[in-house]
C-alpha cells in the first residue's frame, strides 16, 4: 500500500515539475514587444557596447536573423585605413557615446509586427544634456518578438545603414 502511495506521489511530483517546466517556458516566449526591448537594452547598457563580433553573437537571441547576420557582416568588414566605417560606435544607440539610461514610449502591435519607442538620456554632471528618440521595429518569429530594425531618425535607420555599406 505504501509503495502504491509513494508511486501515486511521485507521479503527480512529476507531472507538476513538467507543467511548471513547460510553464516557464511558455513565459519566456509571450514576452510583449516593449519587454523585449526593455531586456534586450537593460543587458546590453550592462554589458559591454562595443561593436565586436563577440558582442554581436552575444545578443543574437534578441535579433531576426537578417538583422543579426547584416551586423555580423559589418562587423566583419574590412575597411581601408583612412575610412570611416558606416558604423562608428554603438549601432544600437546610435552614438559614440554611450546614453546614460533609457525609458520605453509608446508601444504599436499587429499579429505579428510591432515597434516600441525609446528614449535615451545623456547626462553631464548630473544633468541631462541630450536626448534621443528611436523607433525600435521587432518581428514576431517563433512565438517571440525579435528586434529586426532601429529607426534613428527621418531616412535613417540601422538595416538601411547596413545595407548600403555590404
Amino acid at each position: 500500500m505504501r509503495a502504491a502511495v509513494a508511486s501515486s506521489l511521485l507521479l503527480v511530483t512529476m507531472a507538476v515539475s513538467s507543467a511548471a517546466i513547460e510553464a516557464s517556458q511558455t513565459k519566456q516566449y509571450s514576452v510583449t514587444p516593449a519587454e523585449t526591448v526593455k531586456r534586450f537594452y537593460t543587458i546590453h547598457f550592462s554589458s559591454n557596447k562595443r561593436f565586436t563580433l563577440r558582442e554581436i553573437k552575444r545578443k543574437r537571441e534578441w535579433l531576426a536573423p537578417e538583422l543579426y547576420d547584416l551586423l555580423v557582416a559589418e562587423v566583419n568588414r574590412k575597411y581601408p585605413p583612412d575610412t570611416v566605417p558606416d558604423i562608428n560606435g554603438d549601432p544600437f544607440t546610435y552614438s559614440q557615446e554611450y546614453p546614460a539610461s533609457f525609458v520605453l514610449g509608446k508601444t504599436r502591435t499587429s499579429d505579428s509586427k510591432s515597434s516600441v519607442e525609446i528614449v535615451f538620456r545623456w547626462t553631464a554632471k548630473g544633468k541631462t544634456v541630450e536626448t534621443r528618440t528611436y523607433v525600435v521595429e521587432l518581428i514576431k518569429l517563433s512565438e517571440s518578438w525579435k528586434i529586426s530594425n532601429i529607426i534613428y531618425g527621418k531616412d535613417q535607420d540601422m538595416l538601411g545603414l547596413l545595407k548600403h555599406a555590404s
